[in-house]
Formats: C-alpha cells, sequence, structure tokens
C-alpha cells in the first residue's frame, strides 16, 4: 500500500480553513500554534503521521496525534490548557488491527505493556466524507508500526 499522499498537510489544512470560518476549530488552530511554539515536534521526522480525531465530528472534544514508530505525541484541549503526553513506544508495542464488513471501517489499537496507548478508528474518529482517508490511513499506520 502507498503512504496516502499529502493526508498530514491536507488534514492541516482543512483544520486552518475551518478555523477561520468555525469559531469551534479555533482551539484546534491555536493548540497548532503551541505545537509549533513549544517545539514539540522537533524530535519527529519529517515523514511521522498526523492523525486527527474527532475534528471532523466534534471540535470542541478533538485529539491530535503525532505518530512514528517509537513515540506518539498526543495533544488535547481543555477549557483551559492545552495537553501534550509524548508516549515513547519503543520496540515493544502491541498493534490490534481490525477490518469490519462495513464500508471503509477498520480500527487499530496500539498497546504498550497491556495498556491502551492510542485507538483509531475509521468510522467513530471522523464523518462520512473523511471516512474513506481515514480508512487509508490507519491501514497504512498499521503497516508501518508492523515493520
Amino acid at each position: 500500500m502507498e503512504q496516502p499522499i499529502n493526508y498530514n498537510e491536507e488534514f492541516k489544512d482543512a483544520i486552518k480553513r475551518l478555523s477561520f470560518s468555525d469559531a469551534k476549530y479555533k482551539k484546534l488552530s491555536q493548540m497548532f500554534s503551541q505545537i509549533h511554539k513549544n517545539a514539540l515536534l522537533e524530535s519527529f521526522s519529517d515523514n511521522h503521521f498526523f492523525y486527527p480525531k474527532y475534528v471532523f465530528t466534534n471540535p470542541e472534544h478533538a485529539e491530535l496525534y503525532f505518530i512514528e514508530r517509537e513515540k506518539v505525541l498526543l495533544c488535547k484541549a481543555t477549557d483551559n490548557e492545552y495537553i501534550f503526553n509524548l508516549v515513547h513506544l519503543g520496540n515493544e508495542y502491541e498493534l490490534s488491527y481490525i477490518v469490519r464488513n462495513d464500508y471503509d471501517s477498520n480500527s487499530l489499537i496500539i498497546k504498550k505493556a497491556g495498556k491502551e496507548i492510542l485507538s483509531l478508528d475509521s468510522v467513530k474518529d471522523t464523518n462520512i466524507s473523511w471516512r474513506s482517508k481515514y480508512y487509508n490511513l490507519i491501514a497504512f499506520i498499521n503497516i508501518e508500526l508492523s515493520k
């Protein structure tokens, strides 16, 4: 499977556009600013995966994930703060990949030492318009993390 072309930039551009037209997305735009202001992606390569969870369904509770083979940056906003957690996966993590019979329906759960670190779901995490892109992205993340 080929890497989903420009999904990182496509997702980020969609969030930026929405933040200008819809106040619900302003917090996400500010979260991006904090991520860059605090250099939280400095240790990530340019080939990391960007996964925006709930952005297109419930932007007030959206979470942003930056994923690489050995680490994940989990980002979320509350009413008065931004929370950033960097989880080092190392080589000791477990993947559970599920493909459902529904059209473009899959999920990936990442665990470390039996504890769930991250759950990605092409149906629950987005709306119908973005579902196929999420499906492809989750499939590719699974392939890359399985290597």
